[in-house]
């Protein structure tokens, strides 16, 4: 998924590898996660019972901020619960020095 703005997401996991960020296009954030790359919204978002054991990757070395998680790459307005990750999350140094990951969400 890629973008999720409102309600929960229960009880969904990830596996497979993931890999993504927009090689093409110059813009100023990538956001990739096992489960959503970016949960933003001004009503809370809930992730609940969710899992990732794939490998999230982040390719896009050209961003500002290219954020990576094991979960959603971007998150605000909302809370974990009960969730883990065991995969492998990485994304390349940009030009700024900026690397926002991490194990649930990177940003």
């Amino acid at each position: 998924m890629g973008l999720f703005t409102n309600g929960s997401i229960i009880a969904c996991y990830n596996t497979g590898n993931i890999s993504g960020g927009d090689l093409a296009t110059p813009s100023s954030y990538a956001f990739v996660g096992g489960i959503a790359g970016n949960t933003q919204s001004q009503s809370p978002v809930a992730i609940i019972a969710c899992y990732n054991t794939g490998t999230v990757t982040n390719l896009d070395k050209n961003q500002t901020y290219p954020c990576t998680g094991g979960l959603t790459g971007f998150a605000y307005g909302g809370t974990f619960t009960a969730c883990y990750n065991i995969g492998s999350v990485s994304a390349p140094l940009t030009e700024s020095g900026t690397v926002p990951i991490g194990g649930l969400a990177g940003l």
